[in-house]
């Protein structure tokens, strides 16, 4: 418990917030993405994911994950379905 309250930050008049967000392991990160952990690691070391490394391990922010994914759509405008033959 006294672990929990040294991580929350007192500022402000409402109740007490995180410090900071939780980070993903490259397992979490791949379930969220809906690709396998290895892949996540992958792009991860590539440059291709926002990720933190500490020591050997992976570590990646959801909301980081999140806006990459966001930014990765690519949409023309048109609606999807099959093409008229």
């Amino acid at each position: 418990m006294k672990n929990e309250q040294a991580a929350l930050s007192t500022t402000g008049s409402g109740p007490a917030q995180p410090a900071w967000e939780a980070l993903l392991t490259a397992d979490e990160a791949g379930d969220r993405l809906r690709v396998h952990p290895k892949t996540v690691v992958r792009m991860a070391r590539n440059h291709a994911l926002p990720s933190l490394r500490i020591g050997k391990l992976w570590r990646f922010r959801e909301s980081d994950l999140a806006r990459w994914a966001d930014s990765q759509v690519q949409s023309s405008g048109q609606p999807i379905g099959r093409p008229e033959a």
